[in-house]
């Protein structure tokens, strides 16, 4: 749900779970990280959010680094080491 907010230009706000946010939020650039079980930087957190929130255009742009296209050609370099977007231009 957190790209999922990002695309629609939301600010958000994570626990730093070991489950990929501190990737998508780039360790609190694009979002405040707090630490798992503490409500109170949770809550700071969120306040931080609303009154100084990450533009709406850089967080759709950072959501479509997650897209399925993004996450297809990023797969595929890593199989391939191809440092091109071969899907897409139907190279070999």
């Amino acid at each position: 749900m957190l790209i999922e907010a990002m695309a629609c230009g939301c600010p958000v706000v994570s626990t730093d779970c070991p489950s990929g946010p501190k990737e998508i939020l780039e360790d609190g650039r694009f979002g405040p990280l707090v630490p798992v079980g503490d409500p109170r930087a949770l809550a700071h957190a969120v306040l931080q959010a609303l009154v100084n929130p990450v533009s709406k255009e850089l967080l759709v742009e950072r959501a479509r680094c997650f897209s399925i296209e993004e996450s297809v050609r990023n797969f595929e370099r890593v199989l391939t080491g191809r440092k091109t977007d071969a899907l897409s231009s139907g190279a070999e």
